[in-house]
């Protein structure tokens, strides 16, 4: 595990749509190259106070999301290999349960033999029943199925002749293996999933739906069960930094639009989860809002509380102008993330952001 954590600044702008497309007329490879252009020209801002570590994270993944509209992740993976080959890929959450061992092995070892830099997999347990029942199974036995589909592909990734289980029937062994052990960080919203994770996973990442308190209670409960030295260990929390207070204040509006398409799911599987608060709620549970002292002051214990690897900070942007964004980004770097490795005491030889 590095000494110091790096950050990543993750953009949320005014549409808060948590699919890739904008639009009808929009398409995928747009969307990312988009993407890829814009971390180009933030990664140029942010070289003036430390180095810059390329990393692309995928937009997450649901299935049956009308009316949002996301890409397969895999195939995203794919395409950003070759398009942009110097950057750490992040697939950010992939639903594990919806897919076979074997699919999902495969699919691994496919990408490790196209990402130049290697890719971390945030995968998760899925929550939505009618995801599942596309998947031809009930969410009832996500746990299980997760738990195999993980146990499975490590053995088949490690060369290992593999027999039929109880939820899917898999033998034999893989063609292709991967270059190097493939790292799974668990992606989770409770409690008894980070205990999981400190058993199974190669690191952690709690969901950013959760409030400050479910984060906390959540990471304490990985590292009662940490097993072994966690690859990747995030702090995920959102940001609304303004140097006027009651700007950042009108942003929070934005993550209510986020919710309700989650608000409108079947089920929640987490009692952990809120997805209906107040704008003032969100400003003091969830969402780090104020000005850019007050936001590294509320930062700082947090980033404190456990040994991570990473801060993935999502800044809700001012809005849609390209121009006005980057000078945002800009000011985040020298207000908030600056002053945040030096309340943390990071060398300045190893203060890096991932963009």
């Amino acid at each position: 595990m590095p000494s110091f954590p790096s950050v990543t600044l993750r953009m949320l702008d005014t549409g808060a749509r948590l699919g890739m497309l904008t639009g009808p007329d929009d398409t995928f490879r747009a969307v990312v190259d988009r993407q890829l252009a814009r971390r180009a020209e933030l990664a140029g801002i942010w070289s003036r106070y430390g180095a810059v570590d390329p990393t692309y994270f995928g937009s997450g993944h649901h299935w049956m999301s009308h009316p949002q509209q996301f890409a397969d992740p895999w195939t995203v993976l794919g395409y950003v290999a070759a398009a942009w080959p110097e950057a750490h890929l992040n697939s950010n959450f992939i639903q594990l349960p919806l897919f076979s061992p074997i699919d999902v092995a495969e699919k691994v070892v496919t990408l490790d033999r196209l990402a130049l830099r290697g890719v971390t997999y945030v995968v998760g347990l899925g929550w939505r029943p009618e995801e599942f029942a596309a998947a031809g199974t009930d969410v009832r036995y996500r746990v299980g199925r997760f738990t195999e589909i993980v146990e499975t592909c490590r053995a088949l990734w490690a060369g290992e002749d593999v027999k039929p289980g109880k939820h899917f029937q898999v033998s034999g062994r893989l063609g292709a293996l991967p270059r190097e052990e493939p790292t799974l960080v668990f992606g989770v919203q409770s409690p008894k999933a980070a205990e999981r994770a400190g058993r199974l996973a190669d690191g952690l990442h709690v969901s950013w739906v959760m409030d400050h308190e479910s984060n906390s209670r959540i990471n304490a409960a990985y590292q009662a069960a940490l097993v072994r030295e966690p690859r990747y260990w995030a702090l995920a929390k959102f940001l609304s930094v303004d140097e006027d207070p009651a700007r950042a204040e009108s942003r929070l509006d934005r993550m209510s639009t986020m919710f309700d398409w989650y608000a409108s799911a079947t089920t929640w599987t987490s009692a952990d989860v809120t997805t209906a608060i107040t704008r003032e709620q969100e400003s003091e549970k969830r969402t780090i809002t104020g000005t850019a002292k007050s936001v590294v002051d509320q930062l700082v214990p947090f980033a404190r509380e456990f040994p991570y690897t990473d801060l993935v900070l999502t800044w809700l942007a001012p809005g849609t102008d390209d121009a006005e964004n980057r000078d945002h980004f800009a000011y985040l770097c020298e207000s908030v993330v600056a002053p945040l490795f030096d309340e943390l005491g990071v060398p300045a030889d190893q203060r890096t952001l991932k963009i």
